[in-house]
C-alpha cells in the first residue's frame, strides 16, 4: 500500500498493520497511531477519525545532504 492511493474511509477499510497514519476528523489533518484495532492519541482512543491513508516513506540523505 503506498500513499498514492489517498484517503481511505474507516467504514470501508482499517488499517491492517499497527503504526502511524495520517488521518482525518472531520477538522484536522494529524497522525495518529492504530494499535490494537484502534485509533489512539496520547493513549485515549480516538472515536471521530473517518478517513486515512498512510505516511509517506521518509526522505533518503544522499552525501550532498550531508556537513
Amino acid at each position: 500500500m503506498t500513499s498514492r492511493e489517498g484517503w481511505i474511509k474507516c467504514s470501508e477499510r482499517m488499517p491492517e498493520v499497527d503504526g502511524g497514519y495520517i488521518c482525518w476528523d472531520g477538522r484536522y489533518v494529524s497522525t495518529y497511531l492504530f494499535l490494537f484495532g484502534s485509533w489512539q492519541a496520547n493513549r485515549f482512543l480516538v472515536p471521530s477519525i473517518t478517513h486515512w491513508q498512510p505516511l509517506p516513506e521518509p526522505p533518503q540523505e544522499s552525501n550532498d545532504d550531508k556537513s
